[in-house]
């Protein structure tokens, strides 16, 4: 079963500059993502024991206490490994150490304990899907670069950890 590790960032999807984003874009079919807007931290490809994931992603959440501003500057895209869509998303130029450093050692600990995850790891929070066949990435990305959003910034409150597509199986809120 895979599953995965999500902070949630409480984003409005009714901000203007989102609003401004859609249509600039209207020109473009994009899927967007309405509501539960979250930066996947960790993407198990197999999850062979929940309790002994749980207790892991617990000892890392409850030692750092979790509390981090994440910052997002830019708009950018990428295909996803299938080829067949591009996620448009939030990115920052901002470098966050102390983020990266903190998921380092959950990814680590999960890695060495014998969990299977994703190596790739790109702090992102997708805001829209575009079908790769309808549209280049490059020419998505020259789209995007022209849009100006603000910067961004987001407090790190709310983690889950999911069934991929389905149930949760635990959930923290500081």
């Amino acid at each position: 079963m895979k599953s995965y590790f999500e902070i949630k960032i409480p984003l409005d999807v009714n901000s203007e500059w989102l609003k401004g984003l859609k249509e600039t874009l209207s020109d473009i079919d994009v899927r967007w993502q309405n509501g539960f807007q979250h930066i996947t931290a960790v993407f198990i490809v197999d999850t062979p024991d929940k309790p002994l994931v749980s207790s892991i992603i617990d000892r890392h959440l409850i030692n750092q206490k979790c509390l981090f501003e994440l910052s997002f500057d830019q708009l950018d895209a990428f295909t996803i490994k299938d080829g067949h869509t591009h996620i448009i998303h939030l990115s920052s130029t901002e470098t966050q150490p102390e983020f990266y450093l903190w998921l380092d050692g959950l990814r680590s600990e999960l890695s060495s304990s014998g969990v299977k995850i994703e190596p790739d790891f790109k702090l992102h929070v997708t805001l829209g899907r575009v079908s790769s066949s309808s549209i280049g990435l490059d020419y998505l990305k020259s789209r995007l670069t022209c849009y100006k959003i603000p910067l961004l910034r987001f407090n790190t409150k709310c983690f889950e950890y999911r069934e991929f597509r389905g149930e949760t199986i635990k959930k923290w809120d500081f």
